[in-house]
């Protein structure tokens, strides 16, 4: 994860709320770059001793290698020991932008080939397929714009250089809650509990074009199943307690 992010936060307060559970202390290092792929294949390639772990994403075990070549064939190439959150992901237009619904966008895409633009963190990761994938459905088409953050995105969403957003929740939450944006909808299997108003895309009529992202704690293949089962029962104490709650609140709501 990149120093700053979400990811490094939840990291970083984990690692100190383990500490006394485990009675060790963990550094927690940032290997950035390539979808995780320099993190993970650094865990991939130690030893399965539960010394070297990784906190990232799902989707470079699970998705990349099926997009492009990577360094390991799958999730059975590494050893899941917690999961730490799930990342919803969602379309965000600007409070007055004539897009209301998502039929809207539908509509407009259609009748203005290539005009409308979206803003994304990188290709190839679930909210950029999300929008492929109802792009190929609909025969559309529009302008994809990557970005390396979601405050990026947001900040040409705002600046009037895309007229949506398609990236994760926590990254926009405090314009939403400042109604700078408006979340047009959420491209997961149910309505989240902080905006139930706002409908799915399977609700909205146009297939369940799911795009969360697993927030995971993994370590090399083959670790001792005691030594996976100690890291887990002690991640998810500290998981509970208030440290991180309050960590995660923060971040949902940075």
């Amino acid at each position: 994860m990149a120093p700053g992010g979400g990811g490094d936060v939840e990291a970083r307060v984990l690692a100190q709320t383990s500490k006394p559970l485990l009675g060790q202390e963990f550094i927690v290092i940032n290997k950035a770059g390539a979808n995780n792929m320099v993190a993970y294949t650094l865990v991939k390639n130690a030893k399965p001793d539960g010394h070297t772990l990784a906190l990232g994403s799902d989707v470079a075990i699970t998705l990349q290698p099926h997009l492009q070549k990577m360094p390991w064939n799958g999730p059975e190439d590494f050893t899941p020991i917690a999961q730490v959150g799930t990342l919803t992901n969602g379309l965000v237009v600007l409070p007055d932008s004539p897009l209301k619904t998502v039929k809207d966008m539908i509509e407009f895409a259609r009748a203005n080939p290539g005009k409308l633009s979206i803003a994304t963190i990188g290709k190839e990761v679930p909210a950029h397929l999300s929008m492929e994938g109802l792009a190929r459905r609909e025969n559309l088409k529009f302008h994809s714009r990557s970005f390396s953050r979601v405050r990026s995105c947001t900040t040409a969403l705002l600046g009037g250089h895309v007229m949506m957003v398609a990236a994760g929740f926590s990254g926009y939450n405090h314009l939403l809650k400042a109604k700078k944006v408006r979340l047009l909808a959420v491209q997961k299997d149910t309505r989240m509990e902080e905006y139930p108003d706002v409908p799915t895309l399977k609700e909205s009529g146009y297939g369940n074009l799911v795009a969360d992202v697993i927030h995971l704690i993994m370590g090399p293949k083959n670790m001792d199943k005691a030594v996976v089962s100690k890291l887990a029962g002690a991640f998810k104490k500290a998981m509970e307690s208030p440290a991180f709650v309050k960590a995660n609140t923060d971040i949902a709501d940075a």
